[in-house]
């Protein structure tokens, strides 16, 4: 009965973070904004906090937590003779990397998403990447860039102001419920 209300609650949280990356935070910066599709930080799944596993969130129990900080970028858009066409664009994402009090390797792996979605929130596409950083014994936070392009297809009535580019940390259900309870801690 308590894991079947837990997958209810977790199951509520993702439709509700589903919701809410229509109103996530922007980055920093992107090229030729205007025919260009906008680049959005899902807030809710911005940040991810690894915990030392059995340990009850506290933060004593952090083992490294990371963010997507920013982002900068350029696009170019292809047209055909119908006025159907491409669009480049390149990403630079910056994700901020803190070892917690716990951390257990110095090597450590997170992965990312980014989604492509049309004007009706529809994701079109959606491709997981990971990623790695390495800490040094005596580094503390650290900044991790990832490039990458993505290609969008559009038909003739459409541009790249018709869909967006969403980024977020791919999470766990439990990542999410912590990263949306903790608002309220």
């Amino acid at each position: 009965m308590i894991i079947q209300k837990k997958l209810r609650q977790s199951r509520k949280y993702l439709a509700i973070a589903a919701l809410l990356t229509l109103v996530g935070c922007s980055g920093t910066e992107i090229e030729n904004y205007g025919e260009c599709p906008a680049v959005i930080i899902v807030k809710d799944t911005s940040e991810l906090t690894i915990f030392r596993d059995g340990s009850k969130q506290n933060q004593k129990d952090v083992e490294f937590q990371v963010r997507v900080d920013s982002y900068k970028g350029s696009c170019k858009t292809s047209f055909e003779s119908d006025r159907s066409g491409k669009i480049h664009v390149d990403l630079q994402l910056k994700f901020d990397v803190v070892p917690g009090p716990l951390i257990v390797n110095r090597r450590e792996n997170f992965r990312y998403y980014v989604a492509i979605v049309n004007i009706k929130g529809d994701i079109l596409a959606k491709e997981i990447f990971s990623t790695s950083l390495e800490f040094d014994k005596n580094t503390g936070r650290q900044s991790k860039i990832e490039k990458l392009t993505q290609k969008i297809f559009f038909r003739s009535s459409e541009s790249g102001v018709d869909f967006d580019i969403l980024v977020g940390l791919q999470l766990s259900p439990e990542q999410l419920d912590y990263n949306l309870t903790k608002k309220y801690r």
